[in-house]
């Protein structure tokens, strides 16, 4: 009897021990890592053998987390780097707008360190402007096999611990420049494109595609233009008080009557005037000429004998010109002279910048009713989190990245140009000193060019290759100017040593 209760007892211990195996496995289940992930941190040495200067840079690479979620529940996952990232439910689509149903894969990779930043080839600047920044995040979802996208009414809910950092950060997307390069872009500058609807010139030039409004009529000022064939228009002031030109009298007395100006631009008007002047600077004998040369560029010269006679009634009662107002002009009694008036419109930048102002004002308005009750949402959750992170709300995935942009002026930046000794294969970044911000080069007739690189900064050039089967590293400390610079001494060291003496740079 006595060994029977001892089997029973034996059997009841197994299956507690099992079921709370059970429970433990199913508590973790919205968190399983990967099994061909790496382990957070490659300073235990590897085994695995190095062949080439990709594979050492692999091995750089931050592990790949992989979250398992319900996509019909709101959701809440934190990885290893204290990264939390917030899912409302029923985030996720399809790319044929259909939704999943059940269990979604959502895979992330933290890049906090350097050696993770280097060896995920991830850089710091937004076309020629430099960042800083709080960290760079991939994240993917997938549902039986397919990526998912975000929803456009949803909005996913990061937050980057902000490990000191007190610098007011904004969200930007990776977007590819050309087949090898991409570029930082603010989530702002996209959100607001989708706001917009075309992108309009201004004196030939593009504006920027997060900035535009419709170019209405009231964004410009519409004028009269006088002007002569002659330098005397210029040079010769009128008689009398006033102490003006002929041309600037024509102006300032028709750009009176705002009617007439939208008339003039409108019609497209333009009137050619011949007249004489006297000795005594008096004008007469005017009358209206087809001037052909504005006739061929489209100008309209058919305009109605009231809108002609307002121009001859001015020129009867201006003063004679001050023959006197400059010696160097000489009147030529017989020659006709003409006094050209056509219509101008100017681009008024200032009531452009105040409607860009109100457009973006309102475009914000409506992007944070649609989805700041996420961030709401997602701060509640994350509870005391939320106090030490960067809070920022993304509409979509893929690489992204938590900066702020660093004011450079432009005259204090220069191409820097370096020189390799010692590899000819090796993959070469600059940080910075006094700053968390990362930039590649690029080669360029058998040297490496950084642009854009500001003046005056203390930086390190690293150099990562591969020799004898091991990773090398060379390391050049300097401050930037105009001069050329070389990176040599590649040394070897151990896969461990090397994320060690990466990572102790910062």
């Amino acid at each position: 009897m006595t060994k029977i209760k001892s089997i029973y007892a034996v059997i009841i211990i197994l299956l507690l021990i099992t079921s709370c195996s059970t429970e433990n496995k199913k508590a973790n289940f919205d968190k399983t890592i990967s099994n061909d992930s790496k382990s957070d941190s490659i300073l235990t040495e590897k085994s695995i053998p190095l062949n080439s200067l990709t594979e050492v840079l692999q091995q750089l690479e931050p592990p790949t987390e992989t979250f398992r979620v319900n996509s019909e529940k709101e959701t809440l996952i934190t990885g290893n780097q204290g990264t939390t990232i917030y899912f409302p439910e029923n985030t996720f689509q399809f790319a044929d707008g259909t939704v999943p149903k059940g269990e979604v894969i959502i895979e992330l990779k933290e890049c906090y360190s350097l050696s993770a930043m280097i060896g995920s080839n991830l850089h710091t600047s937004s076309g020629d402007q430099l960042l800083e920044t709080g960290g760079m995040l991939y994240i993917k979802a997938s549902s039986s096999g397919k990526e998912l996208s975000v929803k456009n009414d949803k909005a996913v809910v990061i937050g980057f611990p902000k490990q000191g950092n007190t610098n007011v950060m904004e969200l930007f997307y990776s977007e590819r420049e050309t087949d090898s390069t991409t570029t930082w872009v603010p989530a702002s500058a996209n959100n607001e494109v989708e706001a917009f609807d075309t992108v309009p010139e201004i004196a030939g030039n593009s504006t920027t595609s997060n900035d535009y409004v419709e170019l209405s009529d009231d964004l410009y000022d519409y004028n009269i233009l006088a002007f002569g064939d002659d330098i005397l228009f210029k040079k010769l002031l009128l008689a009398g008080d006033n102490q003006i030109t002929l041309p600037v009298y024509i102006e300032e007395t028709l750009n009176k009557d705002s009617e007439l100006v939208e008339e003039f631009y409108k019609k497209n008007w333009k009137l050619a005037v011949s007249l004489k002047i006297d000795e005594n600077g008096k004008l007469y004998n005017w009358k209206c000429s087809e001037d052909n040369r504005f006739k061929n560029v489209g100008y309209n010269l058919d305009i109605p004998l009231e809108i002609k006679q307002v121009v001859f009634d001015l020129l009867e009662t201006a003063s004679a010109l001050n023959i006197n107002s400059n010696s160097d002009v000489v009147i030529n009694k017989k020659r006709y002279y003409t006094l050209n008036i056509i219509n101008s419109r100017t681009f008024n930048k200032e009531r452009y910048d105040a409607k860009v102002k109100a457009k973006k004002d309102s475009y914000k308005a409506e992007f944070n009713a649609v989805y700041m009750k996420y961030k709401d949402s997602a701060i509640q959750k994350m509870d005391k989190k939320a106090l030490n992170s960067y809070i920022l709300v993304a509409t979509q995935l893929g690489w992204i990245n938590c900066d702020r942009f660093i004011d450079i002026d432009q005259d204090q930046k220069t191409d820097l140009m370096v020189n390799i000794a010692g590899s000819n294969d090796a993959q070469v970044q600059l940080i910075f000193e006094d700053i968390n911000s990362i930039m590649n080069g690029y080669y360029s007739n058998g040297k490496i060019v950084f642009t854009n690189v500001p003046i005056g900064r203390v930086v390190k050039l690293i150099g990562i290759s591969y020799a004898n089967g091991k990773p090398t590293m060379a390391v050049e400390k300097f401050t930037i100017s105009k001069e050329k610079v070389s990176i040599t001494n590649f040394q070897e060291f151990s896969l461990s040593n090397l994320e060690r003496e990466l990572n102790g740079m910062r």
